[in-house]
């Protein structure tokens, strides 16, 4: 049904590829229901992006970890295969986060805040739609074509803060500040002839991207978004050290 070659070309090129109808009805159904039950559950845990101005996004880390629907997400060997067709190194699934992303009234939310890049250096993520998602309960954005330039950053402390934490858990990181103003962005789009593919898609829908080009997600203006996401880095046992003994794994719900 999906043939790798083609799909790990097309990641090459654009940076991102996307499998419709992947997992079924009920296998996200499922997962719905755990991340809502990890939500009450482990409520010590959730991260709440409040920094970011994203109160409604709720992440569950290590969901892995608990619950069999990331479980089976994590362990799922198609789409590192299209990866390490495409990878300077041979990558790993090492965690599953599990995202509420919820509309509050008179509230700005997205997932994952503005416009980013996770790092400069390659980095991979599979995602996983767990239900419908139109343009208006925050589709994921990315910027195809946005790997070899650059828009002008923001520069601000971010000591605290989620993607700081990320960061952390990959050796040789350089940015100074992965974010961008919105009118950066926009002058960017327009200098390169640039428009960012929104992600619109049914439950059960995959997308594997490369997380060093541009995306965000889009501001929710209804409903609620719910989605899985595998986080990919290289498979070495320093690697893995370091997400073992960093802060960020703390989050991890167990």
């Amino acid at each position: 049904m999906f043939d790798k070659s083609i799909l790990s070309e097309k990641l090459k090129s654009d940076g991102i590829v996307i499998l419709k109808n992947y997992y079924d009805i009920n296998f996200c159904k499922e997962a719905i229901r755990e991340i809502e039950e990890g939500i009450d559950k482990f409520n010590d845990r959730v991260t709440i992006t409040k920094s970011e101005n994203t109160g409604g996004d709720c992440r569950l880390f290590g969901m892995d970890r608990v619950y069999n629907s990331a479980k089976v997400f994590l362990n799922e060997t198609f789409f590192l295969d299209i990866i390490n067709l495409v990878s300077k190194q041979k990558q790993k699934s090492y965690f599953i986060l599990g995202g509420k992303l919820e509309y509050l009234k008179n509230s700005t939310q997205n997932s994952g805040g503005g416009w980013h890049r996770d790092q400069d250096k390659e980095q991979f993520k599979v995602m996983l739609y767990l239900n419908n998602v139109n343009s208006e309960n925050g589709p994921f954005l990315f910027v195809k074509n946005s790997k070899t330039t650059d828009a002008k950053r923001i520069r601000q402390k971010q000591k605290d803060s989620l993607i700081i934490k990320i960061k952390k858990l990959v050796k040789g990181y350089k940015l100074t500040n992965p974010r961008y103003s919105d009118s950066s962005i926009n002058n960017y789009l327009k200098e390169n002839n640039l428009t960012p593919t929104e992600v619109k898609g049914g439950a059960g829908d995959i997308i594997i991207f490369n997380s060093s080009f541009l995306h965000r997600g889009k501001n929710i203006s209804d409903s609620i978004r719910y989605s899985l996401t595998n986080y990919i880095f290289p498979d070495t046992l320093k690697q893995e050290k370091a997400i073992k003994n960093s802060s960020f794994s703390k989050t991890f719900i167990k």
